[in-house]
């Protein structure tokens, strides 16, 4: 957002100091002759909070920053604005999410789920706006290919190093959440406000065009990500612990399934971690899958190690081969 709002004024960001961004002083003469070598204007990334330690304006957030602009150019705020901005929204949701962000590396703890008070849908909706269609080696590197990446919608942004998963409900599509996972410092996982987990997490490609082949309930994205990229129905129930509404919707899911291929006789297999959590979530999915046993035969996997998205394709076809049906 402020590389954004600062291009638009015709200046780039120099360099970033930790939650710094530095870049040259948009009001001085040095900047206007274009003789300014040094980045006088540092902008806080969390709160938008600026100051010029060259001409010694300031401010609170970059709406100030640009109205200041204006005065002294005799430029019009308003046409500016909009040029900058776009959206009368997108400052606050920046301001949010850069708190949310923040937020995931004070955490302790790995791979946790984190909800967070300040981030909204409208923040992962404005956040993949700005950079969807990017697809970071590590999310390749794990196994998941170009072509799934795209039915995801993942978003990356690379200067923050975050990869972002849109969440939403089935059947419509619409955006009900998102979670985010640093891929350089610890991986913490973290979920949008006021999200509840009542919804499997799929590749949303996964119910409009499935696979003839089985469903497969895992514990994370990763986890259906690849088993995606494999050609299997995967979906996530982001945890160790499965819901009674994420069974009604895996059996809405598996209906879907069978409908597309004229009923298709679906196999829900349930495949979790191979640790001491994952046999925990072996036994929520049992129970919450209830009502999709009494339709669908459903089968518990058991992988020899890691989790479904360390395992090769080899591997997961021979983890269903040998799969218990309860």
């Amino acid at each position: 957002m402020i590389e954004m709002v600062l291009h638009n004024m015709g200046i780039d960001v120099v360099r970033f100091y930790s939650r710094t961004a530095m870049a040259k002083c948009p009001f001085g003469r040095e900047h206007v002759s274009g003789d300014d070598n040094h980045a006088s204007l540092a902008i806080d990334v969390n709160s938008s909070v600026w100051h010029c330690f060259g001409c010694g304006r300031k401010g609170k957030t970059l709406r100030s920053l640009v109205w200041q602009w204006c005065k002294v150019f005799g430029l019009d705020y308003k046409e500016w604005r909009d040029k900058c901005f776009g959206d009368a929204q997108i400052e606050r949701i920046e301001i949010e999410y850069n708190k949310l962000l923040q937020s995931s590396y004070e955490a302790n703890g790995n791979n946790r789920n984190i909800e967070k008070p300040h981030v909204t849908s409208e923040t992962i909706d404005y956040y993949l706006k700005a950079h969807s269609g990017k697809a970071p080696r590590y999310v390749i590197d794990r196994g998941v290919t170009l072509a799934v990446c795209k039915g995801a919608l993942l978003g990356y942004d690379e200067r923050r190093q975050e990869v972002i998963f849109p969440i939403r409900s089935l059947p419509d599509g619409e955006l009900v959440g998102g979670m985010t996972r640093g891929i350089q410092k610890s991986p913490n996982y973290f979920l949008t406000r006021g999200f509840k987990k009542t919804v499997l997490y799929l590749e949303y490609e996964t119910y409009n065009r499935p696979f003839r082949a089985p469903l497969i309930v895992t514990e994370g994205i990763f986890d259906a990500l690849v088993l995606r990229s494999y050609e299997y129905n995967g979906v996530a129930i982001l945890g160790s612990s499965m819901n009674d509404a994420q069974g009604i919707k895996a059996l809405t899911l598996s209906q879907q399934i069978s409908g597309a291929y004229n009923g298709y006789d679906v196999s829900v297999v349930v495949m979790m971690d191979a640790d001491t959590a994952g046999l925990a979530a072996n036994q929520s999915a049992i129970k919450s899958l209830q009502e999709v046993h009494k339709i669908f035969p459903v089968y518990v996997a058991h992988l020899k190690r890691g989790d479904p998205a360390d395992a090769s394709r080899e591997e997961i076809q021979e983890c269903i081969a040998s799969a218990e049906k309860i």
